[in-house]
């Protein structure tokens, strides 16, 4: 199942993993302990899932682009969060963990409401998967004689 280990990683980086100015020893090991974690599930959901579903969910004509598109995604949202890291913690210090915990408690119910399981399916089944998630019926190929992608015009 693919959509489980995503939901992991997303309540795994809600965790907050660290505060500025701690001078506690027993929660620095607690934090260390906790990027582990956040390390073991990223590695688990996020770092090879988001690879493994880019490559499967598009239509066969589609794969190439779509994957370079989705892969394209993590880098520029580390560029981002890199960008507004810094001036998040000058501006509301340790607050800034929450608003990025919040962007992933957000990402939950998306990812397990709207993310169709392609567990066990075939690449070539997951242009009926979709339109079946997207339209709730079974496409028919009988009007697609010529061997296009549904709702692609013939060149």
């Amino acid at each position: 199942m693919r959509k489980t280990p995503l939901t992991i990683s997303q309540i795994n980086g809600a965790l907050p993993l660290a505060y500025p100015h701690n001078t506690n020893h027993a929660s620095d090991y607690t934090c260390i302990i906790f990027i582990f974690i956040y390390s073991l599930g990223y590695s688990v959901g996020f770092g090879p899932a988001a690879w493994v579903y880019g490559s499967e969910i598009f239509p066969q004509n589609l794969r190439a682009r779509g994957l370079n598109f989705a892969a394209s995604g993590g880098p520029i949202g580390s560029i981002i969060a890199s960008q507004v890291w810094p001036v998040g913690i000058d501006r509301i210090g340790s607050k800034t963990y929450f608003i990025f915990m919040c962007f992933n408690l957000v990402c939950i119910p998306i990812i397990a409401l709207l993310f169709p399981e392609t567990k066990g399916r075939a690449l070539e089944d997951m242009d009926d998967l979709f339109i079946e998630k997207l339209t709730h019926e079974r496409p028919s190929l009988e009007g697609n004689k010529t061997g296009t992608a549904f709702g692609e015009k013939e060149a």
